[in-house]
This record gives structure tokens, sequence and C-alpha cells, in this order.
């Protein structure tokens, strides 16, 4: 398709709508959806705007996009280091105008305005978040009773891209060989688990290296990579990677549990209970660590009652 999958045949997009008895909600609602869409972009790793925006036919009290900086982008948009930012949609005739006019000549340096110094830069649209307040309910009669009355809701809708995110993934982040994808959306880890399936042991633990690469403190590829480890009986440098897991979270109870797998197929049972009563305290509903600690439990009684008869 024309513009790479940028505009495939398919655009798949979540919707979600809020319903609130007054503004006072409304805002509150709106907030918490703007919250969890920069927790999922922030998550994801890419270099992103938010900016102020034109609501369009669907209309309501006020409107934000969520942009993904890359100079393959539709969009202009235009903001300073404080608190401005905005589609250049929104902007002053005059300055749209002179805005527009450098992006012609394929200049985007900063320009001086009464909002500051701005920067222009080009963004791919992967979320919009509106405030409709009772535009729709309102004419649809959409009421409920509160304090003896009836009460017209107050609506939030809020859109995200979710097939725009991976067209935009591939615009921002790419080099001469092809894609990179930003390491919480990498497939590294996926095949690596994939190939840990299928016996291929020692594919799978490169591709664990690969995705540890991108991110040295990815818990998951530090975890997988252990369990690849363990299976290959390199138990030292699995404990190693287990180790390296629980520096970056001490409470990952799946960590204490599989180092202490790897602890007990050395020999060191006492540790390797250690482990896994440490992860119960943390998960009690964590049943490797469970099955595995009155195993080992077992095992260690069975030995030091055959040590006693000897």
């Amino acid at each position: 398709p024309r513009f790479g999958v940028m505009r495939g045949r398919e655009f798949l997009m979540k919707d979600a709508y809020s319903f609130d008895l007054d503004e006072e909600g409304m805002n509150k609602s709106y907030q918490a959806m703007k919250e969890c869409y920069q927790k999922i972009f922030d998550e994801i790793g890419f270099d992103y705007k938010i900016v102020k925006a034109d609501s369009g036919a669907i209309g309501g009290n006020m409107s934000e996009e969520f942009h993904v900086l890359a100079d393959s982008g539709e969009d202009t948009l235009v903001f300073n280091d404080k608190d401005f930012s905005s589609n250049i949609e929104l902007l002053e005739d005059s300055l749209k105008t002179e805005i527009e006019k450098k992006i012609e000549n394929n200049d985007l340096s900063d320009i001086d305005s009464e909002h500051g110094k701005l920067s222009i830069k080009k963004g791919i649209e992967v979320g919009h978040i509106f405030e409709l307040g009772n535009k729709y309910s309102k004419s649809m009669g959409l009421s409920v009773q509160h304090d003896n009355s009836q009460k017209i809701l107050e609506m939030g809708c809020y859109g995200i891209g979710v097939s725009r995110i991976v067209a935009a993934a591939i615009e921002q982040n790419h080099d001469n060989e092809g894609i990179v994808f930003p390491k919480n959306i990498s497939a590294l880890i996926d095949k690596g688990v994939t190939l840990q399936i299928l016996g291929r042991i020692k594919l799978s633990i490169r591709s664990f290296d690969k995705a540890l690469e991108l991110s040295p403190k990815n818990i998951d590829a530090l975890i997988n990579k252990g369990s690849a480890l363990h299976l290959s009986e390199q138990y030292f440098d699995a404990i190693v990677c287990y180790d390296e897991a629980l520096k970056i979270d001490p409470k990952y109870s799946m960590a204490l549990a599989y180092k202490g797998l790897s602890l007990g197929e050395l020999g060191n049972l006492t540790e390797s209970i250690s482990c896994f009563k440490k992860a119960l305290s943390i998960d009690e509903h964590c049943t490797l660590a469970q099955i595995s600690k009155d195993t080992a439990q077992e095992l260690l009684k069975s030995i030091n009652s055959n040590s006693k008869k000897l």
C-alpha cells in the first residue's frame, strides 16, 4: 500500500467512552484516560508529543492528540519547552501561514512567536481523546436519576490506533537494514520462547541475548534466558541471569523460584529451599515455589536420614 504499512486497507482502533454526572467527573475521567495513554506510549518507548487538537466533526469542549514524532508524519506540530503544544490547524492564520511556508522550503527550524520559541515537528497521530460534554447525551436524552432529578450525563471519548502504533514504531525506529522495533514490542523474546518450546535451545538463548543487547534490564529476557540455560544444564549461568533479574526487582517471586530450581540441580538444597521460601513470602500462590520447596525438603530430609544411618 501507499506509505508503507501506514495506509493499509485495515485500521484497527480501540474506542472507549466515559459517562459522568457532572463536568468535574468528566474532567477526572478524561485525565485518567490521558494518563493511561501516556503510560502505554512511555512503556513502548515512543518519542511523542501531546498537542491541542481540532475536535472536528466529533465536536465537544476540547480534545488532544498523541503524536509519534517522525519525519514521515502527515501532521505538523509546534511546541515550546514549557506548556504550549498544538497542531498547526489551531494556530492563528498569520503564524500558521508562516510555518507552512517554512515547511514548503523543507525548513523545520525553530520559529519565534507570542508563545516563545516554537519547535516544529512532523507527527503521526496514534491517539485522540475528547471531552464531549453533553453534546450527544443531550440529543439522545441520555440521563440518570440523581438527587431526585434527571441528570444529563457528561461524556468523554478516547481513541487509540492499535495498528497505527505498529506503523508509527516502524517509521520512528529503523536503520539501513530495516525495522528496529522498540524493545517492549520487539518479537525477540516471543521468538526465543518459541524456539525453546521447539527444543532449539542455543538459538533460543541467542534470541534472548539480542533482546538484552537492546535492553540490558529487560527482566523477561533475563528470566527466559535463565530458563533456557537451565534446560541446557548450564545451571551456574542460569543463576547469574536470575540474580540479574532480582537486582532489577528483588520481589520477583518467579525469579526466586527458578533460581531455587537451578540451585537444587547443583545439589545446594539448603539455599534452594531458602529461595522457595522467599518466593512464597512474596507470593503465597506461587505454585512452582510451593511444590519445589516440598520436594526439596523431602529430598534433604531423606539425605540427612541416610547420612545418620551411615
